[in-house]
């Protein structure tokens, strides 16, 4: 049994692959069918058997750590949402591990404006009751990526099935893609009836109430980005994107706005998690400024960790990116001291991150504050990251390359670029320095929404070049610091301290988290992720200067 990606490439543990079959026992094909042979009879890659096959079963499994091979469902069950590739079998097996649930389906379905939803369909065991719609959101989310999370469940008394007893999916119901009338507190305020207008247009949904959060109706940090700028066209709201983390909720956002800020803040400050007597944990934004990261790693964190974000400047109309990691580091450590004066402190981030929290580490050190952790999550060096990105670019890194990096992090099923229908096209306009073309050409293939805002796509693609220009210039500072160092999959030829052990040397500790660049703060890791930064930060935890977290 071989658990292989699209490439053909074995997948760790845990991560859902295609299911193949090899061995002596192997049938040599379908009778009569050579064409379908010739597409699922494959040669063997990992026989050193001439002639060697191996069968593409049609099966989607994933290894557990105890080398059981859990079956997920059927490749032809995958579905793309909002260019992102999912596993039906994978959601329905979550779900299908709830203690109420017998059965679970997930389909996709189209609601009334054309966009697909996904919806799941649970029957319950003999005797028990399924649990609430929200609650059952809230325990996936501990397991899935949001964009696996269904947005509507229907409960059945059975399954429907077919005269050979599967599942008839053509025969389930259509959910009734709305609130329940018992939930759902409409607008009351002019505010409120603005921002929920813009919610329910970039949504697809019917109606959105007071107490609906923009994330639990589907939504995501790019239509996050999409939705602050319709709130500035429509109506005047001049609210930065961490304020939408900061008040997830219809009737939160809108009384924040209400409010015009009355309470002042450092511009880079998010608030995620504010109550809670232990130590501020401060997470710091990636190179697109944004914390999405933070908002996901802060609900697997002990409910009492005090949990803060900062993010870019830039995303406001004037306001210009900092153009160093010195910079970035000063003003953030600013906003920091305005909810905590003194040490000790902790301190983390993800990607650029990392770099910008082990530059505020050294900057509090130098003051002579105490630094109990910085976490530097799947974080390169300067020298990694000039290595990396002149042999894949070879020129500036420049708006359209800025464009490039931000598609593919806002679209991890297409980080293989080569492989998407556009890529020849937008290749050819980054030659030519047309970031207008491909801008156009993303919106076109819904690597981009239509009707993302052109100048605030600008402004964006400014912090990705002021991000990756401040890494590559930075030179970090050697510091007397105890280093873990929290790594990500890489292959054995690899540095799995991406260029930090030359500076960190017998300082620097590795941990395994697993998964990739993008995974290592997704689902099933950032669980992992998580539980070893709270071992780490926690009062009774060993005491060490300064932690790093990095792939």
């Amino acid at each position: 049994i071989h658990i292989l990606d699209a490439s053909l490439n074995p997948v760790p543990v845990g991560v859902v692959g295609h299911l193949y079959i090899a061995g002596i026992g192997l049938a040599r094909g379908y009778i009569n069918r050579p064409e379908l042979t010739a597409r699922t009879f494959i040669p063997n890659p990992f026989s050193a058997t001439p002639g060697a096959r191996m069968y593409l079963s049609g099966d989607l499994a994933r290894y557990l750590p105890d080398g059981t091979i859990e079956y997920l469902g059927r490749s032809d069950h995958q579905v793309k949402i909002r260019g992102l590739r999912i596993e039906l079998g994978e959601i329905e097996a979550t779900l299908a591990a709830l203690e109420a649930v017998r059965d679970a389906v997930v389909l996709a379905r189209e609601d009334s404006a054309g966009s697909q939803r996904l919806v799941a369909y649970l029957v319950a065991h003999d005797g028990q009751v399924l649990p609430e719609a929200g609650t059952m959101r809230s325990t996936l989310l501990q397991a899935l990526p949001d964009y696996m999370v269904p947005e509507y469940f229907v409960g059945l008394d059975a399954m429907p099935l077919t005269t050979n007893g599967k599942v008839d999916r053509k025969a389930l119901p259509a959910p009734d893609m709305v609130q329940s009338e018992a939930e759902y507190v409409a607008p009351r305020t002019p505010t409120e009836q603005v921002i929920a207008e813009i919610w329910a247009d970039l949504l697809h949904i019917e109606k959105v109430g007071v107490q609906d959060e923009f994330f639990a109706l589907g939504g995501h940090s790019l239509l996050a980005v999409q939705m602050v700028s319709q709130l500035r066209k429509r109506g005047a709201m001049d609210i930065e994107l961490r304020d939408l983390f900061s008040h997830p909720t219809l009737g939160a956002l809108a009384a924040f706005v209400d409010s015009n800020k009355t309470a002042p803040r450092h511009p880079n400050l998010v608030p995620i998690q504010t109550d809670g007597d232990l130590t501020p944990l401060f997470l710091i934004h990636p190179i697109g400024g944004e914390v999405q990261y933070a908002f996901d790693l802060a609900r697997h964190l002990d409910a009492d960790q005090p949990v803060y974000a900062l993010a870019a400047s830039g995303f406001a109309v004037g306001q210009a990116p900092h153009t160093s990691i010195a910079e970035m580091a000063g003003a953030y450590l600013d906003a920091m001291r305005q909810v905590q004066a003194s040490g000790p402190y902790l301190i983390a981030g993800w990607s650029l991150g990392g770099m910008i929290a082990y530059e505020i580490a050294y900057q509090l050190l130098a003051a002579g504050e105490a630094v109990d952790f910085v976490g530097m999550i799947d974080t390169g060096s300067s020298h990694f990251l000039q290595a990396q990105w002149h042999a894949d670019h070879a020129v500036e890194f420049d708006e359209c390359r800025a464009l490039l990096h931000w598609i593919v992090d806002q679209n991890p099923d297409v980080a293989d670029a080569r492989q998407h229908p556009a890529y020849g096209e937008l290749m050819t306009l980054a030659d030519s320095k047309d970031s207008d073309a491909m801008i156009a050409v993303c919106q076109r293939e819904a690597l981009l929404p239509a009707q993302l805002d052109t100048a605030l796509v600008k402004r964006i693609l400014a912090l990705y070049q002021a991000g990756a220009k401040a890494a590559e210039a930075y030179r970090a500072p050697p510091a007397a610091i105890a280093v873990t160092f929290f790594a990500a999959d890489r292959n054995a030829d690899e540095d799995l301290s991406l260029g930090w052990a030359a500076l960190l040397g017998e300082r620097l500790e590795v941990t395994s988290i697993g998964g990739s660049h993008f995974s290592i703060v997704k689902p099933p890791h950032i669980k992992k992720l998580a539980r070893e930064i709270s071992g780490r930060i926690k009062p009774d935890a060993p005491s060490v200067e300064l932690l790093f977290a990095s792939k």
